[in-house]
């Protein structure tokens, strides 16, 4: 897309359009009874011009003189210069662009209504047309791009308030993982106390336990060499 504030030239005062010569308006109104089809339909290719100045209002019309062959020569060579002139690309959206191929479809349905009025008006029938359509297309392309900022807005937005949401998970993440591993210190710092006040708690009566066992032996082995003493002395 060609940026027009970057054009030195003033691109909106471009006019490819012959006009006529200027007149007063009190003697071009006198006229207006007697305007023709070609007259009207030069009006409605392009508006005239009034304005005021040394005490008198004076308009202007689109040119009535009939074009030759030099004329759409130079009409040519007048594009091609002001193309250069504000460097104006040949692809992408361009106001400065379309303004002067504006200008050159005006100057060119003027020559035509000047052969035949019917054919200038069907051109500006068709002109009018198009234009609207490419209004409509432009408005839709700068509602597209508006929708398309707010979204991005919007995603970006909401892509911060995920990564504040994220960033606060994380933090009770990690503080209910601090709190797991000190559950899990406590238990065993727990547990291995149980167990030293546990071994401390069996080792007397593992001590009982282990003399009774010996007592029991001695007294068995007594036990024995008594019945093997009376098995003897019987047997005598």
């Amino acid at each position: 897309m060609c940026d027009p504030a970057k054009n030195d030239l003033d691109w909106k005062n471009v006019s490819l359009v012959k006009w006529g010569n200027p007149c007063i308006a009190n003697e071009e109104k006198s006229k207006e009874d007697v305007k023709g089809d070609r007259e009207k339909i030069l009006d409605k290719i392009c508006p005239p011009l009034e304005w005021y100045g040394d005490g008198q209002f004076w308009i202007k019309r689109l040119s009535s003189i009939p074009v030759n062959r030099l004329d759409v020569i130079k009409l040519s060579e007048e594009l091609d210069l002001v193309l250069n002139e504000h460097q104006i690309r040949d692809t992408g959206i361009c106001d400065v662009r379309q303004h002067i191929y504006k200008e050159l479809f005006n100057e060119l349905t003027r020559q035509i209504t000047l052969f035949c009025a019917k054919q200038g008006s069907l051109l500006v029938r068709i002109r009018d047309e198009i234009w609207m359509m490419q209004d409509f297309y432009k408005k839709m392309y700068e509602n597209t791009l508006a929708f398309i900022y707010r979204k991005t807005v919007e995603t970006i937005e909401s892509r911060e308030e995920l990564n504040y949401l994220l960033k606060e998970l994380k933090e009770k993440r990690n503080k209910k993982l601090k709190e797991i591993t000190d559950l899990k210190e406590i238990t065993k710092k727990k547990e291995e106390a149980m167990a030293v006040s546990k071994k401390n708690a069996e080792g007397p009566h593992q001590e009982e336990i282990q003399r009774l066992e010996n007592l029991k032996l001695d007294m068995k082995k007594q036990l024995q060499k008594q019945l093997e003493a009376a098995v003897t002395t019987k047997a005598k």
